[in-house]
């Protein structure tokens, strides 16, 4: 048995609710080629269109080779299809009808619209001596960015562009201490204000910009075994993008600057 404490200490007004992505699971025999379906019906609270946000389609076909001993190669095609994308950010006195707003902070969630996409992976994920993993992602796919013509409603200047990521990590246990610290950079070229490949950042767990987790084994004091968890997000608020429409001036967040501290026991 499991469980967990964690206390969020948002830097620009988070919303780890709205946020926090379902987490993928591979569907259908492990093959060396496989083909996925991916539905991503999440996020079930009502908004302007009557739908459900982020409610697509993601289909993809991928290869796996093993490099040495320790090492994997991934190469994939995809194409997502999403109906309803959704778009977060910060902004005050918006229309009710349109903005599910946050109801402790300026923080909002938005129906995006459409968007429609084909995409690629290279992946690459190697184990070294003792408990230290590297990771490398190089991504391209569709993320909706903003228009040069923004007088209208924002939905109206969002609009799909293809777009690069390319991520890199390394997870390590502290010798003696028993530390588990995972740290890792995610770049993404121009501007976005929704996700590049979300299904590949859930399944390789790379989020955009620098992020840095620590896991501390705590001394036995009470039954089971204590960790203390400190997870941060973005550390250096990059991504942000301000804009004024006819619905007033919001800053868009493709991924929210915040910390997040608690506790874990396993009995």
């Amino acid at each position: 048995m499991c469980a967990s404490l964690m206390i969020g200490a948002p830097l620009l007004y988070s919303l780890p609710c709205l946020t926090d992505l379902v987490r993928s699971k591979r569907m259908g025999p492990s093959r060396a080629v496989r083909s996925r379906r991916h539905s991503m019906n999440w996020m079930p609270f009502p908004h302007c269109s009557g739908g459900v946000l982020q409610n697509g389609l993601h289909e993809e076909i991928s290869g796996e080779r093993k490099i040495s001993t320790r090492g994997k190669l991934q190469i994939a095609g995809f194409h997502d299809d999403n109906r309803h994308v959704a778009v977060f950010g910060r902004g005050s006195d918006l229309p009710t009808a349109d903005y599910f707003q946050d109801y402790f902070s300026p923080g909002f969630a938005y129906d995006g619209g459409s968007s429609s996409s084909w995409g690629a992976r290279v992946a690459f994920r190697e184990k070294l001596d003792g408990d230290v993993e590297l990771t490398a992602v190089y991504s391209f796919g569709g993320a909706l960015t903003l228009s040069d013509d923004v007088d209208g409603l924002l939905r109206d200047a969002l609009r799909t562009a293809q777009r690069h990521s390319f991520g890199a990590g390394i997870s390590a246990r502290v010798p003696g201490l028993g530390t588990k610290v995972q740290a890792g950079y995610k770049w993404v070229n121009g501007i976005t204000v929704s996700s590049v490949d979300s299904y590949g950042a859930s399944l390789f767990q790379r989020d955009p910009y620098l992020h840095l987790i620590i896991r501390q084994p705590l001394p036995k004091f009470a039954m089971g075994r204590w960790e203390a968890i400190a997870d941060c997000n973005n550390l250096f608020a990059q991504g942000y993008v301000s804009t004024s429409s006819r619905d007033g001036r919001v800053v868009l967040v493709p991924a929210f600057r915040t910390f997040r501290g608690g506790l874990s026991v396993q009995f």
